[in-house]
């Protein structure tokens, strides 16, 4: 049902063959992102400190590790392109 929104959306496998970030993060950090006009690293820290947030992208129990690499977010972002954003 899913197949093609997958590959649309950046999901699925990564060209190194790791399972990619659930889609829910990604998107949720995207919009963190532009709602409190962060840069990717600033993002990423905050999100390891604030359980709200981590509610908020789907998380269940608060982690304080960081949810991926600033670069990953980079990479989603052109991954589902300009339209998607």
């Amino acid at each position: 049902m899913f197949d093609t929104t997958l590959v649309i959306a950046g999901g699925g496998v990564s060209a190194a063959g790791r399972p990619r970030l659930p889609i829910r993060l990604m998107v949720s950090l995207l919009y963190l992102k532009h709602a409190f006009n962060l840069s990717d690293e600033e993002l990423v820290n905050r999100w390891s400190e604030n359980v709200v947030w981590q509610y908020f992208s789907g998380q269940v129990y608060y982690t304080p590790k960081l949810p991926c690499g600033a670069t990953q977010i980079g990479r989603f972002r052109t991954a589902i392109d300009k339209s998607g954003v």
